[in-house]
């Protein structure tokens, strides 16, 4: 079950993220239809588990196909470096990446990153524990959306 609700969240939140990217000749018109669209390519660069992202690519490429948005999952190793070294390079660098959130302020700092504002509301957040959303900020600006979080166990035996 919890893995069930991580794959729908990952991919809403990815379909969700990616509903900007539905008219990208500059039109803001709403009177373009599906089949009018431009093909999007989009690349997600993550050091994620194979299996998730794989479940996450295919969930999202089946709910935006009528919009031919296509999301590609690479695995990168070492993904932070990679972006830090691409940044915003739309020939060789990933249009989004899936990763850690403590190198937020770096990225953003480097103008890798872009602000939430531009595409979601601050009422979008309000269903989020303070601290998932505090981890994806930097400088009172939101970057990421928190796909889940862990609490790691320490046990004396």
């Amino acid at each position: 079950m919890k893995r069930s609700f991580i794959l729908f969240s990952s991919a809403f939140l990815f379909s969700l993220a990616l509903t900007g990217c539905q008219n990208p000749v500059g039109g803001t018109s709403s009177a373009t239809s599906a089949s009018d669209a431009v093909p999007v390519d989009l690349v997600v660069w993550h050091d994620n588990d194979d299996t998730l992202m794989k479940a996450i690519e295919t969930k999202v490429n089946t709910a935006l196909s009528a919009d031919k948005i296509t999301l590609h999952c690479v695995k990168k190793a070492g993904v932070q470096e990679q972006v830090k070294l691409y940044g915003n390079d739309s020939t060789n660098g990933p249009d989004l990446f899936f990763e850690a959130h403590d190198a937020i302020g770096v990225f953003a700092q480097m103008g890798i990153a872009a602000p939430l504002s531009d595409i979601l509301p601050d009422s979008y957040f309000d269903a989020f524990l303070k601290t998932t959303i505090d981890a994806g900020t930097y400088k009172n600006v939101r970057y990421m959306v928190p796909l889940y979080f862990e609490s790691l166990l320490f046990m004396y035996m």
